[in-house]
């Protein structure tokens, strides 16, 4: 009787104990993921002397480069939302991250001023909408809590724009080489993705999607004239 009665309570205690050892996983481990974002965004003007010198930039040219990442920022973040409803939160979170990783890693390969500036360019459409999943993905998922889960993403950030320049730096001054933290960050941002796409589970970039889809389904039955009458 003693060990029935009190058996219950523990099974939720468990349960409850489980699901916050997920949601602090989740947010760490798109919070490292966005932390690389802003590591991306802010090691490109710290290391901009020696990419200047590399590829013999004017000084309106370094400084269009490693500003022009944020003309795609403005436009991708405004149509993040149609791509996450065209291809789903998953599919564009972890195509964001990947595809900004991508192009950081092949920064250090541009042959001069054009390429240079198409790579930093589409660098800004991937971290747009990564962001635009990420705060997305979290919003739908916690719920009332998406304030606290948000403002921890905006933590990493911070974290981010602080290490990105001083590790940059650090791997610059340890290799003689600007292209040392593309290579590692972008490498680093890749693997990220993996990870996230083989731990994230379909419950949390797929929280709330259910109406949208039903939506999207109805939709397509009224387009194809079968509408279903009541």
């Amino acid at each position: 009787m003693t060990n029935e009665a009190v058996s219950p309570p523990i099974v939720e205690s468990d349960a409850r104990s489980a699901n916050t050892r997920q949601a602090v996983g989740l947010v760490l481990l798109l919070g490292v993921s966005y932390m690389f974002n802003a590591m991306d965004r802010q090691v490109f003007p710290a290391l901009l002397g020696g990419i200047r010198a590399d590829y013999g930039l004017s000084l309106p040219q370094a400084g269009f480069v490693s500003t022009v990442f944020t003309v795609n920022v403005a436009i991708y973040a405004a149509l993040s939302g149609w791509f996450m409803a065209r291809f789903g939160r998953r599919h564009v979170l972890l195509g964001g991250l990947a595809g900004y990783s991508l192009f950081t890693l092949l920064t250090p390969l541009a042959t001069g001023f054009v390429s240079l500036m198409v790579l930093r360019a589409l660098t800004g459409v991937g971290e747009a909408l990564q962001v635009g999943a990420v705060f997305a993905c979290m919003g739908a998922y916690f719920g009332a809590r998406r304030g606290a889960a948000m403002g921890a993403m905006q933590t990493f950030f911070g974290l981010g724009a602080f290490l990105g320049p001083v590790l940059g730096t650090r791997l610059e001054s340890s290799s003689s080489s600007w292209s040392a933290s593309f290579y590692v960050y972008g490498v680093a941002g890749i693997a990220m993705a993996i990870v996230a796409a083989v731990v994230i589970p379909l419950e949390f970039t797929d929280a709330g999607a259910a109406p949208s889809l039903a939506r999207n389904a109805e939709c397509r039955l009224l387009r194809s004239g079968h509408a279903i009458s009541f």
